[in-house]
């Protein structure tokens, strides 16, 4: 895979016009955590099982399988 999921993501949320404020008050997702995942910066996240749960409520917001983008989260994270 060429980008990382975080990169997936803002192409997506930027593809829908969506500010990261806005997707940070749908998903109750704490600004720096969103920019950070957009970076592929999960370690900036307090534990893998925040990163995963961030991710899939991002991914699930998007209208994108939450499963898929756990699986490739996963590969990137080598888990």
């Amino acid at each position: 895979m060429s980008e990382n999921i975080g990169q997936q993501l803002r192409q997506v949320r930027e593809r829908r016009e969506l500010s990261l404020e806005q997707v940070s008050r749908a998903t109750h997702i704490r600004l720096h955590y969103l920019k950070a995942i957009e970076a592929g910066e999960l370690e900036a996240i307090p534990s893998a099982v925040q990163a995963r749960g961030f991710v899939r409520a991002y991914a699930s917001f998007l209208w994108i399988d939450p499963d898929s983008t756990l699986s490739s989260l996963e590969e990137q994270m080598d888990v």
